[in-house]
């Protein structure tokens, strides 16, 4: 859940710099993109001119004012997503969460709790009201 909310708010605060790398990707290859980008990290004085540079630029900018934030947000978030399907995977479960049913979410005290309401069919590990994650939210 977590994960999906920090995703979401990665590309919100991009605005448009992820239109505009997908523009860029018709006619250079990300492997230039990342060249530059890296060019504007390591010389932060370079003036931009093309549309190529401003969006290097303007991808350091954000980097700069938050943007490191709301990634490191974003990579905590996808490992704690991680660690909660490799507990299930060495409990011997499969990770595929549509196989749980529905979810019930409780967050008490800086919490999180999240229980499968009806578990897996035919299995005795994942049964009604398993704890899948008990945790701190990220």
């Amino acid at each position: 859940m977590e994960f999906s909310e920090a995703a979401r708010a990665q590309t919100v605060s991009k605005g448009d710099l992820i239109g505009r790398y997908n523009a860029l990707l018709k006619n250079n290859t990300a492997t230039v993109i990342n060249a530059e980008v890296k060019n504007f990290r390591d010389h932060p004085t370079l003036v931009a001119v093309t549309p190529l540079q401003h969006y290097a630029q303007d991808l350091v900018n954000w980097e700069k004012t938050g943007g490191n934030a709301v990634m490191a947000r974003v990579r905590d978030a996808k490992a704690a997503k991680d660690a909660a399907a490799q507990r299930i995977t060495t409990a011997g479960q499969n990770t595929d969460m549509r196989k749980y049913g529905k979810f019930i979410y409780a967050y008490k005290n800086g919490i999180l709790k999240i229980v499968s309401k009806y578990g897996k069919v035919n299995d005795p590990v994942i049964v009604p009201m398993t704890v899948l994650y008990q945790g701190p939210l990220l």
